[in-house]
């Protein structure tokens, strides 16, 4: 496969491509996350299939986007 097939279809899931459906807001999970960012640890987001695992993160990263956070550094 050709890089520009790869980043053809990356780019399908990033933000400053087009924007992507982020669901219902979920600001106690994402704030909580957020501040996590702020420290060394690292963090994991784990729950049962369909929970809306990839919808906090990409709450997440929309939320980073919209405080100044350069969107290809999300």
């Amino acid at each position: 496969m050709r890089k520009e097939e790869i980043a053809e279809i990356l780019a399908d899931w990033n933000f400053w491509g087009k924007e992507l459906n982020s669901g219902i807001k979920r600001d106690e999970y994402t704030d909580k996350a957020i501040s996590f960012l702020k420290t060394s640890m690292i963090v994991t987001i784990t729950g049962i299939r369909r929970a809306g695992k990839s919808f906090i993160l990409r709450q997440i990263a929309r939320s980073l986007i919209d405080k100044g956070v350069e969107p290809k550094d999300t």
